[in-house]
């Protein structure tokens, strides 16, 4: 049984977010990932609060554990689970993870994506 974490963070009023970018196998230049389907659902607070749990999860986190997120706001919540970690032929440290996100009566989603960190230290999704 995988142990979990909960995050539950209060957001600054800022309309600013995380940007994630595409890393085409963790070696070229990043592009904006634009549009994410997973979290065209979720009002802009929850998405970043999404988005900034997968960049804590991804770097703190055991591979197999689960760190929660909620939106009490809305009622929408995630969990991300890394499940491994490796380094690509490029040098980059890499992380398969599995993303949960229930936007509530809007939906809910799943997917496994793997994600590079690159040379900011931000991990950024390579494929869906």
């Amino acid at each position: 049984m995988a142990a979990r974490g909960k995050l539950n963070l209060a957001l600054p009023s800022t309309a600013g977010s995380v940007m994630f970018l595409l890393l085409g196998a963790c070696a070229q230049s990043p592009a904006p990932e634009r549009g994410d389907p997973v979290y065209n659902a979720l009002a802009p607070r929850a998405e970043v609060l999404a988005r900034n749990t997968v960049q804590e999860a991804l770097e703190t986190v055991r591979s197999r554990t689960t760190l929660s997120w909620s939106y009490v706001e809305d009622g929408s919540r995630g969990e991300i689970t890394p499940l491994r970690t490796y380094r690509s032929s490029a040098g980059f440290y890499c992380r398969e993870y599995v993303e949960v996100v229930d936007a509530g009566p809007d939906g809910r989603a799943r997917r496994q994506r793997t994600a590079c960190r690159d040379d900011d230290g931000l991990w950024k999704p390579i494929r869906s």
